[in-house]
């Protein structure tokens, strides 16, 4: 937008409502991003300085308001209800060891103390893929969620992902070096890249992944998925989607990651649940 465009703006929206307003906020104090998919802060603001909820810093009442609002919205259940399933419990696991129903496909997975609390830890070398399936075998009307921390070092970046129906089935991963999240339908080796959308991420921050897989008709099913930050609001809506038209197989959910940084990442969170309609 243009200067000239932007002074008539600022002019007419102050004789409208009667009241000092900004072009954006340049004293405001934003202590965390916002959702991408809350889209843009009002470009128009009053200016006053007021805090915002949820911990997003202070600034103007107008974008006050605009947080609040999504912060609503983000709390209206957009998916079908779900039962769990399984969820994993490393509390009772003893350090260096793995709850007995799980199944390392590769890599030295193994309970670890972190922050107080035990979490399952994917050494940071070698560099390589690995993952490690829990919980059961099911064809569709399924769901997998866990939280995920990496850490990126210089220009190396971590990748990692939730997967569905094995590794043959459906994966959601987690780009980390291309601020993207992916969803491949396949192996890893021979898999398709089938939708992606731009991704939020934060080194040193736990990621949030869900992805799901459902029938919708007789012989149609949706692979959905989404991924957020620790301290984010869920999106309200799936980030990416593909619709199958060959029946899954049944398989196991899992997690993946390959600590391309050289840093170890850690897991929690691990829950498997039945999408009803």
């Amino acid at each position: 937008m243009n200067p000239e465009r932007r002074r008539i703006l600022a002019s007419l929206a102050v004789a409208l409502v009667g009241v000092v307003v900004t072009l954006g906020d340049a004293g405001a104090e934003q202590l965390k991003p916002f959702p991408e998919h809350w889209g843009e802060v009002p470009m128009i603001q009053t200016r006053d300085y007021v805090e915002w909820p949820d911990g997003y810093g202070h600034g103007s009442g107008t974008a006050a308001k605009w947080i609040a609002d999504h912060i609503a919205q983000d709390k209206v259940a957009v998916e079908p209800a779900a039962e769990v399933l399984y969820a994993a419990d490393f509390s009772t696991v003893k350090a260096g060891e793995l709850p007995e129903d799980f199944m390392v496909l590769n890599g030295e997975f193994a309970v670890r103390e972190a922050d107080g609390r035990k979490v399952l830890e994917l050494p940071g070398a070698p560099l390589d893929s690995f993952a490690i399936m829990f919980g059961p075998a099911r064809p569709e009307n399924t769901g997998v969620a866990a939280r995920i921390l990496g850490t990126s070092q210089g220009r190396r970046y971590p990748a990692f992902a939730v997967g569905l129906n094995g590794l043959g089935g459906y994966r959601l991963k987690v780009a980390s070096a291309k601020r993207s999240l992916e969803l491949f339908r396949g192996s890893e080796e021979s898999g398709e890249l089938v939708a992606s959308s731009p991704l939020t991420w934060t080194s040193g921050q736990w990621t949030h992944l869900r992805l799901q897989v459902r029938r919708v008709g007789t012989d149609e099913w949706r692979v959905e998925g989404k991924a957020w930050m620790d301290g984010s609001v869920e999106p309200t809506k799936w980030m990416v989607s593909y619709v199958e038209k060959q029946k899954p197989l049944p398989g196991r959910a899992y997690v993946a990651a390959s600590p391309f940084s050289g840093t170890p990442l850690r897991f929690d969170g691990l829950v498997v649940t039945q999408v009803l309609d």
